[in-house]
């Protein structure tokens, strides 16, 4: 089985920057990291679904919520390209 990286850049608007990400509930999976840039990467380790409550914190400590949701799909060893006997 292959597993496949993730990367993505999480954004907000409003406020005053810097903004702070964090995950204020629930877990990510097993390999997938949120720094506090935004930036969501990683490598997840099973298959599927996941829900977490992203918190965006601006610089005057003013914060939002905003959920988020996945599906990590398992994917299929590669098959044999050719049989020879």
């Amino acid at each position: 089985v292959k597993a496949v990286s993730l990367a993505k850049k999480l954004a907000a608007s409003g406020g005053t920057l810097p903004y702070s990400f964090g995950i204020n509930i629930g877990t990510l999976p097993a390999g997938l990291v949120l720094e506090t840039s935004g930036r969501l990467h990683g490598t997840p380790q099973v298959a599927g679904t996941f829900s977490v409550s992203v918190e965006v914190t601006d610089a005057a400590a003013a914060s939002a919520h905003q959920p988020l949701t996945g599906s990590i799909a398992a994917i299929a060893p590669d098959a044999p390209g050719q049989v020879m006997a």
